[in-house]
């Protein structure tokens, strides 16, 4: 069985913004990229070793570079960071890896690339002598400003003795204090590094999280944290760990946020950054395995951590020359939070073979996920990603990363800086391309666990194809076209079961376009088998009639609408003749003329809901509703058998419509929505795709309708993630149930695809 998910010949996406094309960065010297009047600065180290900035606008593409220093250090250690200062100046800093010399530049913001000359500051105590001696290296530096403190700079780098080390500047980078170790260990072994991240609110607070050392020499290595605010190093819970001129403190003295000798699992820091209440949030890799790096988000919630998984991010990315031992093996693809909004965190992690980019999103702390891909199909891995910090362009990525063509070590390496288009929402509903999109994207990113020849994948394929129509994305297209390659174009196994016969809709959409055989050939030994059996048993839903007979509602949108499309296609009306047979023969068995509605099969004759009324379900009416509006896309208005289906179409849609609820939506059960409260997308979106097709095609009253699916699809739009994950979509079922917001399935937003490009085409767009 071919399951959706497999790895196709397709176009890479997610390419979108090259901030440079030749460039390298570490992730513990931040940060490493900055707003800068609608253009983003970003640093990085050429393959030669030249430090550079890199100058991008993202309105008009263009790309421009200025070296700081020409071969400096091949060593992607050596990135250098930046800060915005309240004059204008912006300071960038950077160092050799574990160099003799911090070395600091300034520009204008006007004339972000005319760098000043670097000048050394080096503000490690050099009275200081560690265990084995004088130990005054510098890499990493990481510089915060805080405004409540009359703007004063702290900058933080690995110095004294490999330890975390900090110095500070009143005037703005002029002159900075003699630098001071933050937290060591009692025996400051120069063995022992631990690594940091800070991140700091621009204002009064400062976030300092750091581990015990390198993974590789910590096989328990522990994530701490500590903050710095009103001239301490403070707890989570505000109680002071120590003040500025009692530094350095232990680990500890610190909160543990992550206990590797508890858990017997060692672990690496990444990103740390704050909720709207000031709390912090901390983003790091759980290393099991050196082949196993899993990615992890933790928060404090104002009484405790609160740590909870994220994905697994595979394993190390570096690309070892075959028959040796990887040198950093715990070097993950990597991850990072959004300081403007921590419920996003970027990670990388390997899909179909490369290390991809991923936007993911939590509305509750981390207890569940979505996620959206931001690259895909890539020819290279792409690597370390970062949110560029300050106040963003109206255009252009959120985030940028390292797209690493070649990366055996960190001096040894070619790689570009890179950023994608993304879209978070909201999506209002009077721009249905944009919601359509961002739910596409989804869809691309998360292939359900279903045979790509299963009904549910049907009506992802052809809102997949109506999106296209309407975006012009050939990308999307050929997405579907290659599922259909992979699958030879074949249906499902059962010859005669409505179900295997759904992707056949897809197929025949494709030719039209294509024109080749092998597109049609099962359709049309399909239809000629079925065109050859009698009809004539019970519709009864036992002894598996449903292999055999339309014998349940949903059918009536899995074979009928392949029959249309076949018999426009070839000309062939035998294929109309035979679709009309047997839709008026389940019709007048499972149809109800009074509701005007369809029972979903005969099982729900005499059932009730808890009102005592009839049993409707929600979505096995809207595959009834949709199928009818698939059906007669494909007849002419001349042929003589459609005037029944436009009948029974008016007659359905005017019953749908008077029982849309309050929210926009149809509930699971259409008679008692009272028993199920929840709103319903899947049956709501084939809904609103149907009504809005047939205002369009004249058969419904503008006036009356229209404002039915415009309710419609602006509840639809509600329900779109910032990942465009459509939520509330009641899982594989047969009769009314309850929903949750985290339910999600390839049906449902295949339906929704199919509204947004009917809505579109609706309002005057183009589109077929």
């Amino acid at each position: 069985m071919l399951v959706a998910g497999l790895l196709f010949a397709l176009t890479p996406f997610g390419h979108d913004h090259y901030i440079s094309r030749d460039g390298g960065w570490c992730w513990f010297a931040d940060p490493r990229a900055i707003w800068v009047d609608g253009k983003i600065l970003a640093g990085g180290v050429t393959q030669n070793g030249d430090v550079t900035a890199h100058l991008y606008d993202p309105a008009t593409k263009q790309e421009k570079t200025a070296v700081l220093w020409s071969k400096f250090e091949k060593d992607d250690h050596d990135n250098p960071s930046f800060l915005a200062l309240p004059d204008k100046r912006i300071l960038t800093f950077f160092s050799k890896h574990s160099g003799p010399d911090m070395w600091m530049a300034e520009a204008n913001a006007s004339d972000p690339l005319n760098w000043s000359k670097p000048v050394a500051i080096s503000p490690n105590d050099k009275a200081y002598k560690g265990p084995k001696g004088s130990l005054n290296g510098y890499c990493y530096p990481n510089p915060q400003l805080l405004s409540g403190e009359k703007n004063r700079i702290y900058l933080f780098w690995r110095g004294m003795n490999w330890k975390p080390t900090l110095s500070w500047s009143d005037d703005l980078g002029k002159t900075w204090q003699k630098g001071r170790q933050v937290v060591s260990p009692v025996s400051d072994d120069p063995n022992n590094r631990p690594y940091v991240k800070v991140a700091g609110n621009g204002k009064d607070r400062i976030h300092f999280v750091f581990t015990d050392g390198h993974p590789r020499n910590e096989p328990t290595n522990s994530i701490y944290y500590a903050r710095y605010e009103k001239g301490a190093f403070r707890g989570v819970d505000g109680k002071p760990i120590a003040k500025l001129n009692q530094l350095p403190f232990r680990p500890g003295d610190a909160d543990v946020i992550y206990d590797g000798k508890a858990e017997g699992v060692r672990a690496w820091v990444w990103d740390v950054s704050e909720d709207a209440k000031g709390n912090p949030i901390v983003v790091y890799t759980r290393l099991p395995q050196e082949d196993r790096h899993l990615y992890r988000y933790a928060r404090w919630n104002g009484k405790r951590w609160v740590d909870r998984p994220i994905v697994d991010g595979g394993k190390w990315f570096p690309q070892t020359p075959e028959g040796k031992k990887e040198p950093e093996p715990h070097y993950s693809g990597g991850l990072c939070l959004d300081p403007n909004d921590p419920r996003f965190v970027y990670v990388s992690r390997p899909i179909n073979g490369r290390f991809e980019i991923e936007r993911w999103f939590t509305d509750d702390g981390g207890d569940s996920w979505s996620h959206v891909a931001l690259s895909g199909y890539s020819k290279h891995d792409s690597i370390r990603p970062f949110v560029v910090r300050g106040q963003r362009a109206a255009t252009g990525p959120v985030a940028v990363w390292v797209n690493a063509h070649r990366y055996v070590h960190y001096t040894d390496y070619g790689s570009t800086q890179q950023g994608a288009d993304e879209d978070r929402g909201p999506f209002p509903a009077n721009d249905p391309k944009r919601a359509a999109k961002a739910v596409w994207q989804w869809a691309r990113s998360n292939m359900f666990s279903h045979s790509v020849t299963d009904w549910t994948m049907a009506p992802l394929y052809t809102g997949v194809l109506d999106y296209a129509d309407l975006m012009g994305d050939d990308q999307a297209r050929e997405w579907v076209r290659e599922i259909a390659r992979t699958a030879e174009w074949k249906l499902g196994r059962r010859p005669f079961m409505a179900d295997d016969h759904a992707v056949g809709q897809a197929y025949l959409q494709l030719y039209a376009l294509d024109k080749e055989p092998v597109q049609l050939a099962a359709v049309k030994a399909m239809a000629d088998a079925v065109m050859a059996r009698p009809h004539t048993e019970s519709l009864e839903f036992k002894n598996g009639v449903g292999d055999r007979e339309w014998a349940w509602c949903d059918s009536l949108y899995m074979a009928p609408p392949v029959l249309a499309a076949l018999a426009k296609t070839t000309g062939d009306h035998q294929y109309l003749e035979l679709l009309d047979r047997l839709w008026w023969r389940t019709s007048d068995y499972l149809y109800d003329p009074t509701e005007k509605l369809y029972f979903r099969d005969s099982r729900y004759f005499k059932s009730k809901e808890a009102n005592g009324k009839k049993v409707f379900w929600a979505r096995g009416n809207g595959w009834v509703l949709a199928g009818l509006a698939r059906v007669m896309k494909e007849i002419p208005k001349s042929d003589p058998l459609r005037a029944k289906f436009e009948d029974q179409f008016k007659a359905m849609a005017a019953r749908v419509a008077s029982l849309q609820t309050a929210d926009g939506t149809w509930h699971s059960s259409l008679l008692d929505p009272e028993s199920y409260p929840s709103p319903e997308t899947s049956g709501t979106g084939f809904y609103c795709y149907a009504l809005a097709w047939g205002i369009r095609d004249g058969l419904l009253d503008r006036a009356t309708f229209k404002p039915v699916v415009d309710k419609a699809f602006s509840a639809l739009c509600r329900f779109v993630d910032p990942s465009g994950r459509l939520g509330w979509v009641q899982p594989i079922g047969q009769d009314p149930k309850h929903v949750s917001p985290n339910d999600t399935e390839s049906y449902g937003v295949g339906a929704f695809l199919q509204a947004a490009a009917a809505v579109y085409q609706l309002s005057g767009g183009r589109g077929q």
